[in-house]
């Protein structure tokens, strides 16, 4: 059987119209949605998006400021190079103590005991007297000897000389010279201090 709709079409048309309002609010309300949704991802976005461009930004910066510092730490300051300069000259007529004491410690025994050793400038060389105890009289004549032929030292020669019989110990006093030319530094002219 047909059905027969006898309402005018206007009536209709509103019917119609009535059935579509609830779907177009929807459809508004979704849409609402959808862009409020979107501006407030990308103003959360933006705003995360701003805070890596600051971080950045930010340690680019003291990234530089680092460097520069780093520069200037690196340029010696005219004092500074003058001061170099001076060190430089004074310690081309220092005299290096340590080699000194090093050409004494390749002649002495381990059982030579000295007890004073004095060094007195003369022009072109060191006059050095050391005194000390022998613990027999062929280890004083050993150490003697050695000190007669090292390169480094000259005229080595016996300023005191005692020997005790009950305990057979040589007490004893040594001169010999040393050339001032192999106890200078040898500096660069060129040096730089290390900075941290």
């Amino acid at each position: 059987m047909k059905q027969i709709n006898l309402l005018p079409n206007a009536i209709r048309q509103k019917a119609a119209n009535q059935k579509l309002v609830p779907y177009l609010v929807i459809s508004v309300v979704l849409a609402g949605v959808v862009i409020g949704g979107s501006y407030y991802g990308l103003k959360i976005g933006g705003n995360g998006w701003d805070q890596d461009i600051a971080t950045a930004t930010a340690r680019n910066t003291a990234r530089h400021q680092q460097l520069l510092k780093e520069q200037q730490a690196n340029q010696l300051s005219p004092d500074l190079q003058q001061r170099i300069a001076e060190i430089n000259a004074f310690s081309k007529s220092e005299l290096n103590w340590n080699q000194a004491l090093a050409a004494m410690g390749e002649v002495v025994n381990k059982d030579i005991a000295l007890t004073n050793l004095v060094a007195t400038p003369g022009v072109t060389d060191f006059s050095v007297t050391i005194s000390g105890e022998a613990p027999s009289n062929v280890s004083f004549a050993n150490f003697v000897a050695a000190l007669q032929t090292n390169k480094n030292l000259s005229s080595a020669k016996v300023d005191l000389y005692s020997y005790t019989p009950t305990t057979g110990k040589v007490t004893f006093s040594i001169t010999y010279k040393m050339p001032e030319a192999s106890l200078l530094y040898v500096a660069s002219s060129t040096a730089t201090p290390h900075l941290p």
